[in-house]
């Protein structure tokens, strides 16, 4: 029926009728609507609704902070008539040219539940998991580097159930990094701990990576004046 704009901030509308293809589908009696120049305003997201033979009817809410304007966060929740809830936050950051990251963790409580599928009954325990993922980089000085990556789950079963990235429903391997690296002149140093786990079934897995590995090198140098260059590098793992 009208609308008030708030001129590169927000607008009001009230009494609502969204249409699609002229069929009338859903009535806002009002809408608090953010147009400010950056594309960025603190506020509650449009909920999603979705239906699934595994979680039955979700609905999904989340809230945006703009917290400034190298930060912000998503909180969300999720309601599954079946198996559950979830919550979780995701947080992003620039503070630089050299410092960057996305960090994201999700909790899900699932009560026990069943389901059929060909004819067969599946029975889904109640458990507990989490979920957090995200990478990051972040300058320390201006001679180190702070690196990070993780995509990690407490269930492995679960993130195939729940995931509908084909990516992420497919995806057999949890991976925990993080290394630091410093140049000073002509000496380079760097530690590094990563820990990746694949699958090939669900309690069996193959172990790789290292905890930690340190390594440390000087560049080349010319030698007593001489035609001859020498450098060291010395490389110390841990491979579990």
């Amino acid at each position: 029926d009208s609308v008030v704009i708030n001129l590169n901030s927000y607008a009001i509308a009230r009494n609502i009728l969204l249409r699609v293809k002229g069929v009338p589908l859903m009535y806002l009696p009002i809408l608090y609507y953010p147009i400010q120049e950056d594309d960025r305003a603190t506020g509650f997201l449009l909920p999603t609704y979705g239906s699934s033979t595994l979680r039955g009817q979700a609905v999904s809410n989340a809230f945006f902070w703009a917290i400034s304007r190298s930060q912000d966060a998503t909180f969300f929740h999720d309601w599954f008539t079946r198996t559950g809830q979830g919550a979780g936050v995701e947080y992003r950051y620039v503070a630089d040219q050299a410092s960057y990251g996305t960090f994201r963790f999700y909790g899900l409580n699932q009560r026990q539940a069943e389901f059929r599928q060909s004819g067969n009954v599946t029975i889904l325990p109640a458990q507990s998991s989490y979920q957090l993922s995200g990478s990051g980089s972040q300058a320390i000085g201006t001679s180190v580097r702070l690196h990070e990556r993780v995509d990690y789950t407490s269930s492995l079963v679960t993130r195939q159930l729940y995931q509908q990235s084909v990516f992420q429903a497919s995806n057999a391997t949890r991976t925990v990094e993080a290394g630091l690296a410093g140049t000073w002149g002509g000496f380079t140093t760097s530690a590094l701990f990563q820990r990746t786990e694949t699958f090939t079934g669900a309690e069996t897995s193959q172990l790789y990576g290292s905890s930690p590995r340190v390594t440390a090198a000087i560049a080349p140098q010319r030698l007593f004046g001489l035609p001859i260059y020498g450098s060291v590098t010395s490389n110390f793992a841990y491979l579990p």
